[in-house]
């Protein structure tokens, strides 16, 4: 992938630059909707209902045996966000060509607008509630520091409300009913599968024990199934 210079800034975590972020999404995706002649290797899978997720949960559970209960736990969690997000029609919903992995080290920003994209190697034919989750969940994430077990399991609510905000301002219609239901899922599945794969290859995540990590990923998790209708109803 080669790319043009681009003057820039790393996101700064305002209101402002994360309205950009999903409105920038929604022109992205408007863009990529003339794109129709693609490879079948654009056609690969994603982190919903996902069986290589499932499988490297399973490969944790077994080859880590303080984080086997952990594993297990995610495993559950993440079986059910996938069976919500089938229950809101996620299987009938039109396809397109999206990013997928639209978070905020993706994007350079020039005051509040974004001024450049990047990473498109993982680009992909799926809904664009995917690439909608997956910058929902990555704008709205807390940390808290180098310790995991420190980081809150809430999700700031006011930012994911400004990226849905910011992508809904850029359409002639607002996200459907079943899109939005959809949405905390999808993102529930895109945290789980997002942690799964570094663990299982290497036992741990950019220098964090895979435990310590997938506990904390857990508790996230839980925080998205337990306050899945307060995230629909911020929308309303």
């Amino acid at each position: 992938e080669l790319v043009r210079w681009a003057p820039g800034e790393r996101y700064a975590g305002n209101a402002p630059q994360t309205q950009g972020a999903g409105a920038a999404l929604a022109l992205c995706h408007r863009a990529m909707q003339t794109l129709t002649d693609l490879p079948s290797a654009a056609r690969q899978a994603s982190q919903h209902a996902s069986p290589t997720v499932v499988g490297q949960l399973a490969q944790s559970e077994s080859e880590m045996p303080a984080a086997a209960q952990t594993a297990a736990e995610l495993t559950s969690l993440y079986s059910r966000a996938t069976l919500r997000a089938d229950e809101a029609g996620f299987g009938g919903w039109p396809q397109q060509v999206i990013h997928a992995d639209w978070h905020p080290g993706n994007l350079h920003f020039e005051q509040h607008a974004v001024s450049a994209i990047v990473d498109f190697d993982t680009a992909r034919v799926g809904p664009r509630a995917l690439d909608i989750a997956c910058g929902a969940l990555q704008f709205s994430l807390t940390k808290g520091g180098a310790d995991p077990t420190a980081w809150p399991d809430h999700l700031d609510q006011d930012r994911y409300i400004h990226f849905l905000r910011g992508y809904e301002s850029q359409l002639a219609d607002p996200l459907s009913t079943a899109e939005v239901s959809a949405l905390p899922w999808l993102m529930a599945e895109t945290l789980v599968s997002e942690a799964s794969g570094p663990v299982a290859a290497s036992g741990g995540f950019a220098g964090i024990d895979g435990g310590v990590f997938l506990a904390m990923i857990t508790r996230k998790t839980k925080w998205i199934h337990d306050h899945a209708d307060d995230l629909v109803r911020a929308l309303g």
